[in-house]
Parts: structure tokens; sequence; C-alpha cells
């Protein structure tokens, strides 16, 4: 389960940096690739310190 909270949509600008489509299937496609936290006994924490997936990669920017 993955729970996002912005008041009015994903950031746009995520998108355009990571080269997306912005679509929302494209988005969880990209997302399962880097951030592994489906797997047994995986916290986002591991995804975030690198320790598991590639969760760097698609931090995005605050200032989005």
């Amino acid at each position: 389960m993955v729970g996002i909270d912005h008041g009015f949509s994903f950031p746009l600008r995520y998108f355009d940096a990571y080269y997306l489509e912005p679509e929302w299937p494209s988005f969880l496609d990209d997302f399962q690739e880097h951030w592994l936290t489906d797997a047994e006994h995986t916290y986002v924490d591991f995804v975030r310190d690198g320790s598991r997936g590639n969760g760097e990669a698609r931090s995005g920017s605050t200032r989005w």
C-alpha cells in the first residue's frame, strides 16, 4: 500500500525530472522498480538509506 498526501496532485516536476509519462500507471511502475518495500522484512528506511532498492534515485525535491 502506498500513501501519498498531496493537496492538489503529485508534482508534475517529478514526472519531468525522471522522464515519466504523467499518468498513474507509469508512476506506479517506476515507483515499484525503485522502492522495493513489498519484500518481506523491508522497511522504507532500508530503501532510504540504500540498503535495499534504489529509492535515492527517486527521492524528488522538497521544492517541488
